[in-house]
């Protein structure tokens, strides 16, 4: 232990591999290590691959269940144990970049655009990316009621009707001098996060807030 931390050592059927996404289920810890499998970590730092799941690059979890992605296909399970899939939600050679729930439905960004899994499981096709991109959607959150997706270098709004754009000025983004990628949202009770990296134009990342009447400024690096 480290000031309250403890360090937990990853080791499961193969050697671990890079930490790519996770999610907490049920008082369990669950770790996405893609192609090196997925591994649940339980009270006392028990580590232990996922019963059942054998990969996994996305977690999340929504309405009762844990949900993983892999590749083209995602997975639910209501115990984190017993997984009901593969569903294949786009084609073969593309893969899941984000997932989020709203209302009873679990979305999914794929590089050819979003669609959602319903009820029996049935695969819905919402709206086509402009073109392929192993991006978009890379982070997509429900915050307060929405989804939010960032596409390219910038971040939608989907409320179940269309995608409204809400470039972080609310109209087509920022200055070419401040602009980027969105590297990662974070939703609180208040505020939208947005992370920018802007590392191809001015080397100089930028954090800003989000509340419903407009972007603002947090820092930068």
């Amino acid at each position: 232990p480290y000031d309250g931390w403890e360090q937990v050592t990853l080791s499961g059927t193969a050697i671990a591999g890079p930490i790519l996404d996770y999610a907490i289920f049920d008082d369990k810890f669950y770790i996405a290590e893609g192609s090196y499998g997925a591994q649940r970590v339980t009270a006392g730092g028990v580590v232990s691959n996922v019963p059942g799941l054998s990969n996994a690059n996305l977690f999340a979890t929504w309405a009762g269940y844990l949900w993983a992605a892999y590749a083209n296909n995602v997975y639910y399970s209501s115990d984190g144990s017993t997984w009901t899939g593969p569903i294949e939600v786009c084609p073969d050679n593309y893969e899941v970049r984000g997932l989020a729930g709203m209302l009873q439905d679990m979305y999914c960004s794929c590089d050819d655009g979003l669609v959602y899994v319903g009820n029996g499981e049935v695969v819905v096709g919402v709206t086509p990316w402009s073109g392929p991109s192993a991006t978009a959607g890379r982070g997509m959150l429900n915050w307060q009621g929405s989804l939010y997706i960032p596409i390219g270098k910038g971040i939608y709004r989907y409320d179940g009707d269309g995608l409204l754009p809400m470039g972080l000025d609310l109209k087509e983004g920022l200055p070419l001098d401040k602009n980027g990628d969105t590297r990662l949202l974070i939703g609180t009770n208040n505020w939208l996060i947005a992370v920018i990296n802007a590392a191809e134009i001015t080397d100089r990342d930028t954090i800003w807030a989000y509340n419903g009447q407009g972007w603002h400024s947090v820092c930068k690096f």
